[in-house]
């Protein structure tokens, strides 16, 4: 594999040119996750509506909001999903737990990357039914009025990861495509989100180090979040662009994008309705019905998304990343 490293008169930082990337060494099933990404309405609304079998209930971790580790089995699916369930905060929003920015940030990820390379794993809503929340869960569930469901968001687990040290490998970035593009994904995703609590354990990487895949599985302190953790200042970093190079791919499909396009797909990415029996199902998002408001309620129909600075931003990101690559200081390959 040829590289070709790249310096302008003005001494930007080298871009770095592979001859190819290398397409991911495995085929057929993936090994970091148990089934593939949720991508599409119809896949969500399949999701939503299907009827799962608790298998096993554990505690996920030492966090404040009190997660469940949650394998369920259903005939709708070939095998059983493992995910990571939360109780809706109070509020519908909250600083430690905000459902809306893990949905987005996910969201975010489909503007320029396909399901194969997505960084974040699926976020999703279920309203779960009393009774079943009361058995397994037991906590006291989060209900909108009018409803008969406990609000949940759940996020597919993934498998064969761990925590990477350290994340980035600036030599390895140079003589590697197929590392280069996978820290590269991750590191736009990022910085257009403006992750802030990038602590240890909310990023992965795959044990397959031939494919060394990154991924970010707690994102909630992102879209400009005020509160963030000050205990990690060395890692903010990743809310900044630090690799020096991006995949071609990546930069035409955000070259494509038009500022109404990102405010149509993040302003209302998920709608909750209540059916006959008072069950909030995932519906056809429709218009905002407060721009202003990441969560927005309207007798028994629930948005989720981003506020309208908050698309701003998002735009700004995108803008700023493209006149980088203009001016050489970011490299494309």
């Amino acid at each position: 594999m040829g590289i070709g490293l790249v310096v302008g008169c003005a001494s930007p930082p080298p871009e770095i040119r592979f001859d190819e990337v290398p397409p991911a060494p495995v085929r057929g099933v993936d090994p970091n996750r148990t089934h593939p990404p949720l991508v599409s309405l119809e896949d969500f609304q399949k999701f939503d509506r299907s009827t799962f079998q608790v298998l096993s209930v554990k505690g996920a971790g030492a966090g404040v909001t009190g997660a469940k580790k949650v394998v369920i089995r259903s005939s709708d699916f070939e095998s059983d999903i493992t995910l990571k369930l939360k109780r809706f905060p109070r509020g519908l929003d909250g600083i430690n737990n905000s459902p809306r920015k893990e949905i987005a940030t996910f969201a975010v990820q489909k503007l320029f990357l396909d399901p194969a390379d997505y960084v974040v794993p699926t976020v999703g809503v279920r309203c779960v039914y009393l009774d079943q929340w009361e058995k397994h869960v037991g906590s006291s569930p989060i209900q909108v009025s009018g409803t008969n469901c406990a609000l949940a968001s759940y996020a597919f687990w993934l498998q064969n990861v761990t925590i990477p040290d350290p994340l980035f490998d600036e030599e390895r970035f140079a003589t590697d495509g197929r590392y280069a593009y996978n820290l590269a994904v991750f590191n736009i995703l990022t910085y257009l989100v403006n992750h802030h609590d990038n602590r240890k354990g909310n990023f992965l990487i795959s044990k397959n180090d031939a494919d060394r895949r990154v991924f970010a599985i707690d994102n909630g302190t992102t879209f400009g979040a005020f509160f963030f953790n000050w205990f990690y200042p060395p890692t903010f970093a990743w809310r900044k662009m630090m690799v020096p190079a991006i995949p071609r791919a990546a930069l035409d499909r955000l070259k494509s994008l038009t500022e109404d396009e990102v405010a149509e797909k993040l302003g209302v990415i998920v709608q909750l309705e209540a059916d006959s029996q008072g069950m909030l199902r995932v519906a056809k998002p429709g218009e905002p019905i407060d721009k202003e408001e990441g969560v927005s309620v309207r007798g028994t129909t629930i948005q989720l998304g981003l506020t309208e600075d908050e698309i701003e931003d998002v735009w700004e990101r995108v803008e700023d990343l493209l006149e980088d690559v203009d001016e050489g200081d970011l490299g494309v390959f």
